[in-house]
């Protein structure tokens, strides 16, 4: 037991009940203190368990996701080859096969439609050459995978779409990388 606890109680029985008593009276003193102390710990340790339990289980629910997303100086060129602003579109999704089976101008111009009720929610971004931008949230419950869909101008030359691995009730780091010839995933940071 830590000694500040037992000095402090033992300074409390002290002045509140007398230094002067009999033997007897001080050998209940000393029961009363021991009592004490014990209860005082107790408590300190039943209100740090309940903090840490807490923060537990508030943490391991959700699904943190940090995605880094990296432009090239050459993405989404022109016909005379200049590098363009790309407009990306993040989707939340509850399954994925409408996702991959879709085409690009029914999911860019129609994606309610198209996704139907495996879309969670969706987010517009426009990258600028040579951007860097850091973007994090916390997935909807309700959401299982993380797409990523590219408005490249050359799209029978460019990888448009992609999905994103995702651990659920964990934090996911990644860096996505928007070049030239399209959207592939870096690395897990």
């Amino acid at each position: 037991m830590p000694s500040y606890v037992g000095s402090y109680v033992g300074n409390y029985v002290d002045n509140y009940a007398g230094n002067n008593k009999s033997s007897k009276e001080k050998i209940d003193m000393d029961w009363v203190k021991e009592k004490l102390q014990r209860l005082i710990l107790g408590v300190l340790a039943l209100c740090l368990f309940g903090t840490l339990s807490g923060c537990q289980m508030f943490i391991s629910d959700l699904t943190k996701v940090d995605l880094r997303f990296v432009a090239g100086g050459d993405i989404n060129p022109d016909d005379s080859g200049r590098p363009s602003p790309l407009v990306v579109r993040l989707f939340e999704l509850k399954s994925i096969a409408g996702f991959e089976n879709a085409e690009f101008f029914s999911l860019y111009h129609h994606e309610k439609d198209t996704l139907g009720a495996d879309l969670v929610s969706s987010e517009e971004i426009e990258l600028k050459p040579g951007d860097v931008q850091d973007i994090k949230f916390a997935l909807k419950p309700e959401s299982r995978f993380i797409a990523i869909m590219c408005a490249y101008r050359q799209l029978d030359k460019a990888s448009w779409r992609m999905v994103l691995p995702v651990q659920l009730r964990s934090k996911n780091d990644m860096t996505v990388l928007f070049g030239k010839q399209g959207v592939a995933m870096a690395s897990a940071r």
